[in-house]
C-alpha cells in the first residue's frame, strides 16, 4: 500500500513522515516516473561554509536522480543568542494582513537599522544634495500627513527615507499645481494610495518623521517641476538615511505584503551546552523544518539586478529594505540580510556611499584616485547592461546618477574630467575597449537607441570590461590612437594605426574577435534561417569575407593576459570599424591582433570620424 494511503488511513501519524510525504507530493505528482524511486533522508549540517556554525543545516531528500533539501531553522523569537549563532535562519509566520505581518516587519527592520549603524563604512554620510520638498508623517497617530519645503526644518540634522516603488496603471492621489495648497495644509491618510500610506505608517513606527515620494513631493503634470526635480533623485537616494523599496506592481498594492512561507513543520527540541562546571544545560526551543528560502544575495542578484533602475537605487542608497513579495531583504555597505536568515552576508558589490567611505579614507596620489573611479565606473557600467529597462535608449540616462556622484568626487579633489555618452574622456582609451556579452543576437530596436556606436550605451546587450585589468601600458601608447576630442551629439575623431580587410589582406585566424550586438528583428531572423533558428555569430566564421567586408582594425593599446607576463606575451587590442561609406565610421567591436613585439608591416595612421 502506499505510504501516502496509509497516512489518510490514520496508520501513520509520525508528524515528520506526514510532513515528508506533503513535501514529495508537492514535488512529484501521481504518476511522476521519479515516485517509483526510493527515496533516501540524511542531516547536513553547515552545507555551504568553510567552516563551522556558519552555513545552513538541511534534512537532505535524494535518490538517483532527484535531491530536495529542507532546511532546519528556528522561529525568529529565538534568533538572538546562542540558538541564533547555531542555526542559521528563522521561520516566516503565515500571518493575516490584520496589522500583525506590518509589526514583525517594523521590527526586524528596527534590528537592521540598529545593527548598521554601528557599522563604520554606514556612518557616514557624504552626499549633500537635500530634497526640495519632504512629507512630514507627523510626530503622533493623528493621521494627518502635509507637504513642506525644506526651508523649514534644519537640513543638516533631519533625516529622512526614501520611497521608490511601481506607479502602475492605477489613478492615486498625488501633487499637482491644483492640489499642491490642500498637500501642505495637511491630507489625512486615506486620501493616500496604500503603499503611500504603508510607507509613512512604518516610517513613524520607525522613528522618523520625514519621507520622500516623487508622486507627492515633485509637482506631476505640464506645469510641474519634474524637469528640475527629477535630475536630483540620485542625490536624494544618496542623501537619505534610509531607502524604502518596494516590489509592489502598483501604487495601490501593499507595502509589506501578505507572505507565503511555505511549507514547514515544528518540533520541540532542546540544545545541550556545558556550563562552567561541566554540566549540560538545557536550551529548550522550537526547531522548524522548512522549504528553502532565498537569501539576500541571490535576491538581489535575480530581484534587484534584472532592473536597472533599481541596480541605480541600490548602488547609491547608505541603506536599503527591499520590501519583496516572500520576506524582507536589507542591503547597506557592510551587510546583506534578509527576514528568513539570522546570519548576515558580506555585500556582494561595493555600494557608492562604501566607495566614497574607503576613497576618503585612502592615502594616495590623485591619479590613484582617479584610476580607483574609473574602475569602480567599469563595474557598475556591467551591471547597469544586465539590467532590464523599458526603452534600451534610456541606458545613459538610467545610470546617470552614479555618473553624478562620480563625478562630484573628481570635481571635490579638483580632477578636471569630461564625461562623454558613458566615457570618461580622460580614460577614453579603455572606456572605448568593452565588450559585447551576447554578440549578434540581440533582439533590439535600432531606432530605439541614438547613442554612438563607440558607447557601450548602444550595444542594446550586456556589456563587459574585462579586458581593462589588462591594460597596464595605455600611458605609452597613447600615440597609436590619438582622439581629437568628443563633439556633440556623438562624433569622435580619433587618429589610430589601422589596417583594412582586402582579399590581398584577409582576415587573420590567429586573432580573438568580440563582434557587438546586432539589432535584428526576430521575425527578419527566423524568415532568413529558418524559424527558431538564431543567426550564426560572426566569430564562428572570422574568414567569411563577405561579414568582413567594409571592416578595417584601428590599434589603441597593449593588452596583456597575466600582470606577470614578459612584453612578449602583450597582443595589441584594437577597435573593429566599418565603412559608412559617408566619410564616417561605425565601431562593430573589439579584437586581440598581433604581439607587441611583431613588425606592424601594412598599418597606417588614419584619421576616422565614429559616429
Amino acid at each position: 500500500m502506499e505510504r501516502s494511503q496509509l497516512i489518510r488511513e490514520g496508520k501513520i501519524t509520525c508528524k515528520l513522515c506526514v510532513f515528508l510525504d506533503t513535501i514529495m507530493n508537492s514535488k512529484f505528482p501521481q504518476g511522476s516516473p521519479l515516485r517509483g524511486e526510493g527515496i533516501k533522508i540524511g542531516a547536513l549540517l553547515d552545507v555551504d561554509s568553510m567552516g563551522l556554525e556558519t552555513g545552513r543545516d538541511v534534512l537532505r531528500l535524494f535518490s538517483n536522480s532527484f535531491e530536495y533539501n529542507l532546511e532546519f531553522c528556528i522561529d525568529q523569537k529565538d534568533a538572538k543568542g546562542l540558538l541564533g549563532e547555531v542555526f542559521r535562519g528563522r521561520t516566516l509566520k503565515d500571518t493575516q494582513r490584520d496589522g500583525s505581518e506590518q509589526e514583525s516587519g517594523v521590527q526586524t527592520i528596527r534590528d537592521w537599522i540598529d545593527t548598521c549603524r554601528n557599522h563604520e563604512a554606514c556612518r557616514e554620510n557624504y552626499a549633500s544634495t537635500y530634497p526640495t520638498r519632504l512629507i512630514d508623517v507627523g510626530s503622533n497617530i493623528e493621521g494627518i500627513a502635509r507637504l513642506i519645503d525644506t526651508d523649514e526644518i534644519s537640513r543638516s540634522r533631519e533625516k529622512y527615507v526614501f520611497l521608490s516603488f511601481q506607479w502602475g496603471r492605477s489613478d492615486f492621489f498625488m501633487n499637482t499645481q491644483e492640489n499642491l495648497h490642500h498637500l501642505q495644509s495637511g491630507v489625512p491618510w486615506e486620501c493616500f494610495a496604500k503603499v503611500h500610506q504603508e510607507a509613512m505608517s512604518i516610517c513613524r513606527q520607525l522613528g522618523y518623521r520625514y519621507i520622500w515620494i516623487d508622486a507627492l513631493c515633485i509637482i506631476q503634470g505640464v506645469q510641474g517641476d519634474f524637469h528640475v526635480e527629477g535630475t536630483r533623485m540620485g542625490g536624494y537616494i544618496e542623501s537619505a538615511d534610509l531607502v524604502f523599496a518596494a516590489a509592489n506592481e502598483s501604487a495601490l498594492s501593499p507595502l509589506i505584503q501578505h507572505r507565503i512561507p511555505g511549507n514547514s513543520l515544528s518540533l520541540p527540541a532542546h540544545l545541550e551546552v556545558p556550563d562552567a562546571n561541566n554540566s549540560l544545560d538545557q536550551h529548550h526551543f522550537t526547531l522548524q523544518l522548512r522549504e528553502p528560502k532565498q537569501d539576500a544575495a541571490r535576491a538581489v542578484q535575480t530581484g534587484v539586478l534584472h532592473q536597472a533602475w533599481r541596480v541605480i537605487e541600490v548602488l547609491l542608497a547608505r541603506r536599503i529594505v527591499i520590501f519583496d513579495a516572500n520576506q524582507l531583504f536589507w542591503s547597506c555597505c557592510d551587510t546583506l540580510s534578509s527576514e528568513g536568515s539570522s546570519f548576515p552576508l558580506p555585500p556582494i558589490f561595493e555600494t557608492i556611499p562604501a566607495f566614497k567611505n574607503r576613497l576618503r579614507h585612502t592615502r594616495g596620489p590623485l591619479d590613484y584616485k582617479r584610476n580607483e573611479i574609473f574602475r569602480c565606473w567599469y563595474s557598475m557600467v556591467e551591471m547597469n547592461s544586465r539590467g532590464k529597462l523599458r526603452r534600451e535608449g534610456d541606458r545613459l540616462v538610467s545610470i546617470a546618477f552614479v555618473m553624478q556622484s562620480l563625478f562630484d568626487i573628481l570635481k571635490y579633489d579638483c580632477i578636471d574630467i569630461e564625461y562623454w555618452a558613458g566615457i570618461w574622456n580622460q580614460d577614453r582609451l579603455r572606456g572605448l575597449l568593452w565588450i559585447s556579452q551576447t554578440p549578434s543576437t540581440s533582439t533590439w530596436r535600432a531606432d530605439e537607441v541614438k547613442d554612438p556606436s563607440w558607447s557601450w550605451a548602444s550595444n542594446g546587450a550586456p556589456v563587459s570590461y574585462s579586458l581593462s585589468p589588462g591594460l597596464t601600458n595605455i600611458e605609452p601608447s597613447s600615440n597609436l590612437l590619438e582622439t581629437q576630442g568628443f563633439q556633440v551629439p556623438c562624433l569622435l575623431h580619433i587618429s589610430a594605426l589601422s589596417r583594412g580587410v582586402s582579399d590581398d589582406c584577409p582576415v587573420p585566424d590567429k586573432w580573438d574577435y568580440f563582434f557587438d550586438a546586432v539589432p535584428t528583428n526576430t521575425e527578419e531572423v527566423e524568415k532568413k534561417n529558418g524559424k527558431g533558428s538564431k543567426k550564426k555569430k560572426l566569430q564562428d566564421d572570422k574568414n567569411a569575407m563577405e561579414e568582413f567586408r567594409g571592416i578595417t582594425f584601428l590599434l589603441v593599446a597593449p593588452w596583456t593576459f597575466r600582470l606577470s607576463s614578459s612584453p612578449s606575451d602583450s597582443r595589441w587590442a584594437g577597435l573593429i570599424a566599418k565603412d559608412q561609406n559617408d566619410g564616417t565610421w561605425v565601431r562593430r567591436g573589439v579584437f586581440l591582433g598581433p604581439l607587441c613585439n611583431e613588425e606592424l608591416n601594412g598599418w597606417e595612421k588614419k584619421d576616422f570620424k565614429l559616429v
